[in-house]
C-alpha cells in the first residue's frame, strides 16, 4: 500500500482523513521494471497489395544489468520475459472477438531504443490477427478496440512507449 494525500472529507468536515490507495503486484512490478508497451500495425503483402492483417504488440522492461554476466543475467532476463508474457496473456483474456495471439521467440540479448534513451531492455513481441483467416484485413470496428487494449495494459501499470 502507498499512502495517498491527506484531505478533508466531502461536506466541509474539517477532520483530516488519510486517503490510501493500493498498488497491485503487477503495477509494482511494472514500475520496478519500467515496463512499457507499443502497438503498431501488422502489415503483409498479398500480391502487390499491402494489407493490415493485425497488430504487433511490443512489451518492454528494464534488462537485469544488476545481475552478474552470464547465466545469472540470462536467467533473470528469461524471468522478465515470462512475466511480460503473463501480463499480455492476462490482457488478451479480457478481449473480445476471435483473434489469435502469437508470440515471437525470446531473444536473450538486450535491445536498445531511442524512446528509452538507449537503456538495455527485454522485448517481448506478439502478433494479434484473425484466428480463422490470417490475411483478412483489419476492420474499422477492430481498430476501434485498440484503446480498450491500451487501457487494460495501462491498468496493469505499463506505460505507453517509455518511462
Amino acid at each position: 500500500m502507498r499512502p495517498g494525500l491527506i484531505r478533508s472529507p466531502p461536506g466541509g468536515d474539517k477532520r483530516k482523513v488519510a486517503c490510501v490507495t493500493t498498488e497491485t503486484d503487477n503495477e509494482a512490478w511494472a514500475r520496478d521494471h519500467q515496463a512499457c508497451f507499443e502497438l503498431t500495425p501488422l502489415v503483409e503483402m498479398r500480391g502487390s497489395e499491402r494489407i493490415q492483417v493485425g497488430f504487433n504488440v511490443d512489451l518492454y522492461a528494464r534488462f537485469p544489468m544488476e545481475k552478474d554476466r552470464g547465466e545469472a543475467r540470462v536467467q533473470a532476463a528469461v524471468e522478465v520475459w515470462n512475466h511480460l508474457k503473463t501480463l499480455l496473456e492476462t490482457v488478451a483474456a479480457g478481449g473480445q472477438g476471435k483473434a489469435r495471439l502469437e508470440f515471437d521467440q525470446m531473444r536473450t540479448a538486450a535491445i536498445m531504443r531511442q524512446e528509452n534513451k538507449l537503456q538495455p531492455e527485454v522485448n517481448l513481441r506478439a502478433r494479434v490477427f484473425h484466428a480463422d483467416d490470417y490475411f483478412a484485413p483489419v476492420t474499422a470496428e477492430e481498430r476501434s478496440r485498440l484503446p480498450s487494449l491500451e487501457e487494460r495494459l495501462r491498468a496493469l501499470g505499463l506505460r505507453v512507449r517509455n518511462w
